[in-house]
């Protein structure tokens, strides 16, 4: 984390905050979830898939809160191919 409390520095270069052995253990997590949810900012800075990516078939429900709802069309949200 910087030391403005950001994970990315602010010309959008980020990295891995996060150990492998946690990433997966998320992935699980939200395997079990029934919805997971960011914000707009997220979607456009991030470009998450907010999947679960090995959790047995179970989707969880991708919800984005967003006060002006002008996400990129180009989102990786939008692929519903995973």
């Amino acid at each position: 984390m910087t030391l403005d409390g950001k994970i990315a520095a602010s010309t959008g270069h980020a990295w891995w905050i996060s150990s492998k052995k946690s990433r997966s253990l998320v992935f699980e997590l939200r395997a079990r979830s029934d919805a997971i949810i960011v914000g707009g900012n997220t979607v456009r800075r991030d470009n998450p898939r907010l999947t679960a990516r090995h959790g047995g078939g179970h989707m969880p429900m991708r919800i984005v809160m967003s006060q002006s709802l002008d996400l990129p069309e180009e989102a990786n949200l939008w692929d519903m191919s995973e």
